[in-house]
């Protein structure tokens, strides 16, 4: 009895002594900002922990292992059907399959399971899992919450949107890092913000304007009223809108939170707003859509003061001279065209070596439009002439 008590006390010392290290790493969430998510989609079998018990919250998370995430936070159902050469055998093919046929994903040669997924590509898996991929696109280049994605990181849209659809980690504030990888507590947050999202579809019932409000009938046959907050985005045929823009009948998709829409995009008939929204975006946001609309009437004067200026330096920088700078802004075309003529002679002139003979003189090139391209072949073949070895 004596041994046994004391084989029984050496045996669970020894197990102790053995799971202390498992307990230290089943803890390893304590303290730590992400433990909450990861808690959550642990709870749904979303995010899985290491065998030892342990979920390494600041391990890198591989491009495998997050789609399968993003295909279980958004019920993207898993398919055996062939997608990249080297998935076949991962843990993950099916996942990744599953996200490929559900257009989530690109189609391609290879998708590089097991490399470690950055920041940026995460970001835009789970706005393309959104199904507001082709939105992302159409995002203003300013302004830009983060000081580091410049407007041509081919994430930048996501990026964008995935900040005002407030999914990102909140220490993502003034930096994002976008090409950094995303760590495991990350790849939580993320989602878990995402899977909060409610996504509806339908066509818009009535619009509301005084109290910002709209009425959609769903696709699934019932009707919803929602109160839009001062922050909700809109797009109306993929350019930024109002929601006194939105139109009766229009096809909506809405992704909103607990307190309300997020982001509205919304398709419908060409109006004139869209017009003119999209020449500002063309303009670079130099020009509003309101001095787009004062010019397009020829009142010019009712464009901003400092635009005259504005567009003075913009000309320059893109190669026009002051003189041929000004005449633009006066809109003085034939003195424009005369310049224009006479600049292409001497540049023509230039480029051959010089003057060549020519009876009666060196002629301009002639004001009439029908003539101007016989004048100007003219003379260059003359030109040609002369400096040929024959």
């Amino acid at each position: 009895m004596k041994y046994r008590k004391l084989f029984a006390l050496i045996s669970i010392c020894t197990l102790l002594t053995f799971l202390a290290p498992l307990a230290a790493k089943a803890n390893d969430l304590d303290g730590h900002w992400a433990r909450e998510a990861i808690e959550e989609l642990a709870e749904e079998g979303i995010i899985l922990p290491y065998p030892d018990g342990s979920f390494g919250p600041n391990d890198v998370v591989t491009r495998g292992d997050f789609a399968a995430m993003v295909a279980k936070t958004f019920d993207y159902g898993p398919s055996s059907r062939s997608s990249f050469a080297d998935v076949e055998g991962h843990p993950a093919a099916n996942y990744i399959s599953g996200l490929v046929q559900a257009e989530v994903l690109p189609t391609g040669e290879l998708f590089r399971p097991d490399d470690p997924i950055t920041r940026g590509e995460a970001a835009d898996m789970v706005i393309a899992a959104l199904g507001l991929r082709e939105a992302s696109g159409h995002l203003p280049e300013s302004p830009t919450t983060f000081q580091d994605v410049e407007p041509e990181h081919p994430y930048r849209g996501a990026i964008e949107l995935a900040n005002i659809l407030g999914v990102l980690p909140p220490a993502f504030t003034n930096r994002f890092h976008p090409e950094s990888h995303l760590t495991r507590g990350e790849a939580a947050a993320m989602l878990r913000g995402s899977g909060v999202l409610s996504v509806t579809k339908g066509t818009v019932a009535s619009v509301n304007n005084y109290f910002s409000s709209l009425t959609v009938n769903t696709l699934e046959g019932t009707k919803l009223e929602l109160t839009l907050q001062p922050d909700t985005t809109i797009f109306r045929n993929n350019v930024p809108s109002q929601l006194q823009h939105i139109l009766n009948g229009d096809r909506i998709q809405l992704i909103a939170a607990a307190e309300g829409p997020r982001f509205i995009q919304v398709h419908g008939i060409v109006t004139e707003s869209d017009v003119l929204t999209k020449v500002s975006q063309l303009t670079g946001n130099l020009l509003s859509p309101r001095e787009i609309k004062a010019i397009m009437g020829g009142k010019w004067n009712e464009a901003d003061e400092g635009l005259r200026l504005t567009l003075y330096d913009q000309l320059l920088e893109l190669g026009f001279s002051p003189v041929e700078a000004e005449l633009i802004l006066q809109k003085d075309w034939e003195t424009l065209q005369q310049i224009s003529r006479e600049a292409f002679f001497t540049a023509l002139v230039d480029k051959l070596g010089g003057l060549p003979s020519y009876p009666g003189g060196i002629p301009l090139p002639r004001s009439d439009g029908d003539l101007l391209q016989q004048n100007l072949a003219d003379l260059a073949q003359r030109l040609l002439q002369e400096r040929l070895p024959y």
